[in-house]
């Protein structure tokens, strides 16, 4: 079997989704680092906004990784259709195991 075209707005939306599960893992650091760093910190002028920084890199991670995993998704889609009709595609092997629990 051989992969020979892929789908640009299927593989875009996948790593779009993709890439706001990794947003989500990322803000989610920075947002636990900034709040543990704003609670540990001497001076009082970093409060309000590390916590406002901190706290929107939960919602803008993956906002943003979203955004470009998408882009970055159909330009790769776009790369490899193209390489494909050059190369004839990638070649891969499946084993279809038949279901004998009936």
């Amino acid at each position: 079997m051989k992969l020979k075209r892929v789908g640009v707005f299927s593989w875009g939306l996948v790593s779009c989704i993709w890439y706001v599960g990794l947003g989500l893992i990322v803000g989610s650091f920075i947002t636990l680092l900034t709040l543990m760093g704003t609670a540990f910190s001497a001076g009082e002028e970093t409060g309000l906004i590390g916590m406002f920084f901190g706290v929107g890199a939960i919602f803008f991670a993956p906002l943003f990784l979203s955004f470009f995993g998408f882009m970055g998704g159909i330009v790769t889609a776009l790369i490899y259709n193209l390489f494909a009709k050059w190369t004839g595609g990638i070649e891969m092997e499946f084993d279809m195991e038949s279901n004998s629990s009936e």
